[in-house]
């Protein structure tokens, strides 16, 4: 498999549209997406890199928004001993 060049590759915001409509619901808008950055984030930081997309698709299975979800995680990371970022 050939990787693309910069030039070449989609951006963020067209690949996560695309994902969207393929699954029929809406793209999240630039506060959500500032949120679940934010989740992965802090779950890759109060443990290992990979707990970021599986605790995104945990929060999304639960149902919660993604402020909520931000909330949520920064709470369990709390516990664990880090500091909300």
């Amino acid at each position: 498999m050939d990787e693309q060049s910069v030039e070449e590759q989609v951006g963020g915001a067209t690949f996560v549209g695309a994902v969207a409509a393929a699954l029929g619901v809406d793209a999240p808008g630039e506060q959500d997406v500032e949120d679940l950055l934010a989740v992965a984030s802090t779950a890759a930081h109060a443990s290992e890199r990979w707990a970021a997309p599986i605790t995104c698709a945990l929060v999304a299975a639960a149902g919660l928004d993604p402020a909520e979800a931000r909330t949520l995680v920064d709470r369990v990371a709390l516990r664990f001993g880090h500091a909300e970022g």
